[in-house]
């Protein structure tokens, strides 16, 4: 697998190279440079399989790469410093990722997907719903689900509920769509805006938006706008009522 490395500080390109080289060796990388302008005509021309981007870059951010490919014949791999709100977009997108500095794991569970599932697939409209979710703390608003045979963009906003199946989160949204996603309740508990979202039990997850009413009682229920009734553990009772006082 042929790989190029896009990033401004020299010292992060020589790094990545040499984890690279030395925990994945199946990864041969071809180019490194210090801008999408400079790599440009290099991955037109060696076709790489995969590129390494860090996100914020002086100039020129990494989003603007599907400028250059709009259709990109190749995977990415985000690289960022720890940034929370850039690493909550770059989930929600679906993208993958590796925080700065570089964990040798992650690095080898990033390699390891690479060569088990391509992530090229709509690629173009994970990075707009990127690159719309960056432009400002308060316009996030898109997330991409990975379902069994696609990948979905949907509006935060569309979402009532989520609900745990075993490894899987089945997203239920206005209009009565429903989606089962390959990924589990707790991740989406993370990436989820958590001024929005509330996990009330171990198995839901809600858009604290769509919360018809609070019905009390020895374990307390809350009611959604599509009629579900949904229980609230006792650990979460405080935390809820609280946020829901505050809307």
């Amino acid at each position: 697998m042929k790989a190029i490395i896009i990033d401004d500080e020299e010292n992060a390109r020589i790094t990545l190279s040499l984890l690279i080289r030395e925990h994945a060796p199946q990864i041969n990388i071809v180019g490194t440079y210090s801008s999408l302008q400079d790599a440009h005509h290099a991955i037109l021309k060696m076709k790489p399989d995969v590129v390494f981007l860090d996100v914020q870059m002086p100039g020129e951010s990494g989003l603007t790469l599907w400028k250059y490919f709009p259709f990109p014949d190749f995977d990415v791999v985000f690289t960022t410093a720890h940034h929370q709100y850039a690493l909550q977009a770059i989930r929600l997108s679906a993208l993958d990722y590796l925080l700065k500095p570089i964990d040798i794991e992650e690095l080898s569970r990033v390699v390891h997907k690479l060569f088990q599932v391509s992530s090229k697939e709509k690629i173009n409209e994970r990075l707009s719903v990127l690159e719309a979710n960056m432009a400002s703390a308060s316009t996030i608003s898109q997330i991409v689900l990975p379902t069994h045979n696609s990948l979905i963009v949907i509006k935060l906003s569309d979402i009532i509920r989520c609900e745990s199946d075993s490894n899987y989160t089945r997203f239920f949204l206005l209009g009565a769509s429903e989606y089962l996603v390959s990924k589990s309740l707790k991740e989406y508990e993370n990436i989820l805006p958590a001024n929005s979202f509330l996990r009330i039990h171990q198995s839901h997850l809600i858009n604290l938006s769509y919360v018809k009413k609070y019905i009390k009682g020895k374990i307390g229920s809350v009611e959604l706008v599509d009629n579900t009734v949904l229980p609230v553990s006792k650990e979460r009772k405080e935390t809820l009522l609280a946020m829901l006082n505050s809307i």
